[in-house]
């Protein structure tokens, strides 16, 4: 299959810096590194989507031209991360929102281009994914391209993605379902033979027009989570997040979760993430306090046959309309959840750890150069020591929302799992 990579050797922008994390200064150090395209340009957006995997980073730039781009990172041996290559779809047209969503499992990546057109009768943005894989020398080729079996117009497959062993889950919130549109779906594609096949088309049991089921999802073998942040929840278009079990062609529903206090609008299950029995939802648009939007993230856990609310997230200096939780990246029991619209859209990300107390917040990241209206935390990733968060309207030079790539190495020495951490911020 044809494919488009532009090798890039040079070391991209960076600057390296170490600094402590707002909530706990004596305590955590990290190193900043900020990353730029070597060809970005002015709107291209690097930061719109990202995803991260020990030494590997794939950072999206959805505007950049050819329907938008996608960058591979690598980490040396010094630390530096370096841009080593550039991923462009096949039959991507302008528009095509290229990178909007990420998933990286071992040698393979899943990359979802929402605004795909794929047909010429007027009806758009059905959506398209692609997948990757890397090869013995390093090298990222497109393998495969996937769409629904029964797209629709402006269905927008492809805005969420993950992908666990040998499954594939595609979110589509715009789909029509039975003549409902914008009710959404989940798409479930399985491996077999080497080639990813469509299996299963998911739903949920009360599902309407305008739930905008798919707008995220998670996948933990067999067990999936899929938001529907419009959903009728609490109160209706407060927003729920569905859990499915199964495999192959035989996923079924079994929970339906909803916060205890949501709220009209409050968009719970604007984000969500899935470890074993665990599962976290966001909600930026939550009001805390008196502070409208300033959002929260919702912890549930499965015990004794059924799944509970157990915590609530809120950041320790939250303010109206910072909306923590427009993302959300897990890795064993730390989360690192965005807050893309904190202090004037300069935008922030949040450390969470969990212990044998439950979620405490660590820290807090911002950029070292971050300016109003970066949107830093729009998109996020986590991967054991290292974070990963997109800044897509950010500036760079004369270029307006060109862009930027933030990395977060953690120190070895702030390990807090080697110590007992037990649940209480230090």
């Amino acid at each position: 299959m044809k494919h488009s990579i532009h090798p890039a050797g040079a070391l991209v922008a960076l600057v390296s810096l170490a600094f402590a994390v707002a909530a706990n200064a004596d305590t955590f150090d990290w190193t900043q590194q900020e990353a730029v395209a070597d060809n970005g340009a002015a709107n291209n957006g690097l930061g719109r989507g990202a995803a991260i995997l020990g030494d590997t980073a794939f950072v999206a730039a959805t505007n950049a031209p050819a329907g938008g781009a996608v960058y591979v990172f690598t980490r040396g041996s010094d630390g530096v991360w370096t841009q080593t290559q550039q991923l462009n779809a096949t039959e991507s047209p302008d528009g095509a929102d290229f990178g909007c969503s990420i998933a990286l499992s071992a040698d393979t990546a899943v990359i979802g281009a929402d605004r795909t057109t794929l047909t010429d009768d007027g009806n758009r943005h059905q959506g398209a994914v692609y997948v990757f894989a890397r090869g013995k020398d390093g090298t990222w080729t497109q393998t495969q391209k996937l769409t629904a079996d029964d797209f629709s117009a402006e269905a927008q497959f492809g805005d969420a993605v993950a992908l666990s062993g040998s499954t594939i889950l595609i979110g589509a919130y715009n789909a029509t379902i039975d003549e409902n549109p914008y009710q959404g779906a989940a798409y479930v594609f399985t491996l077999d033979g080497g080639s990813w096949t469509q299996t299963q088309k998911l739903v949920a049991d009360d599902g309407i027009g305008g739930d905008d089921f798919g707008n995220a999802v998670a996948l933990d073998g067999t067990r999936a989570l899929v938001g529907a942040f419009y959903g009728t929840g609490t109160v209706g278009q407060s927003g729920a997040a569905y859990v499915f079990e199964g495999s192959g062609s035989s996923w079924k529903q079994t929970a339906k979760l909803v916060p205890d206090d949501g709220a009209f609008f409050d968009s719970f299950g604007s984000a969500v993430v899935l470890s074993g029995d665990s599962a976290l939802v966001g909600s930026l648009y939550a009001q805390i306090g008196d502070n409208s939007g300033q959002g929260a993230v919702y912890a549930f856990d499965f015990a004794g046959g059924s799944w509970s609310q157990t915590q609530k997230l809120v950041a320790s200096d939250g303010a109206a309309s910072d909306a923590l939780g427009n993302a959300m990246a897990r890795d064993g029991d730390q989360v690192l959840v965005g807050a893309n619209a904190a202090n004037g859209y300069v935008g922030a990300a949040y450390l969470f750890a969990r212990g044998a107390a439950g979620w405490s917040e660590l820290g807090k990241l911002v950029a070292s150069d971050g300016a109003s209206g970066d949107g830093f935390g729009y998109t996020i990733a986590l991967s054991g020591d290292t974070a990963l968060a997109g800044a897509p309207l950010k500036a760079v030079g004369a270029n307006s929302s060109q862009g930027a790539a933030y990395f977060y190495t953690q120190a070895a020495s702030d390990d807090i799992f080697a110590d007992g951490f037990d649940g209480v911020s230090p």
